[in-house]
């Protein structure tokens, strides 16, 4: 099946924050859209379906933005990666992340 995107992913390593139910663990998006993300973790994943927040830090300040999981890959062990499928709509979206996609086009 071939996978159909709406918008450009960009390959990245941020630092962020995922919040679930008030529980904060350190992780890093890996890959970022206007639709979604993929973190890594190496703490417990969450499971498909969980509503969470993902906290990513800018110099204007922290960009929070509610997600579902969508699907997760999981370690041998502990870890592993999640997708996360944004929950806000799309003008909300992209208002709040046009300032790290603004950062990764002026180095390509």
């Amino acid at each position: 099946m071939e996978e159909q995107r709406n918008f450009r992913r960009w390959y990245c390593s941020i630092l962020c924050t995922i919040d679930v139910d008030g529980v904060r663990t350190p992780g890093t998006v890996v890959n970022l859209s206007f639709n979604g993300a993929c973190v890594a973790t190496s703490v417990h994943l969450p499971e498909e379906g969980t509503q969470l927040r993902l906290d990513i830090p800018h110099d204007q300040g922290i960009v929070s933005l509610p997600a579902t999981v969508v699907h997760r890959e999981d370690n041998i062990g502990v870890g592993g990666r999640f997708g996360l499928s944004f929950d806000e709509a799309r003008e909300r979206i992209v208002g709040k992340l046009m300032p790290h996609f603004e950062e990764y086009i002026s180095r390509e």
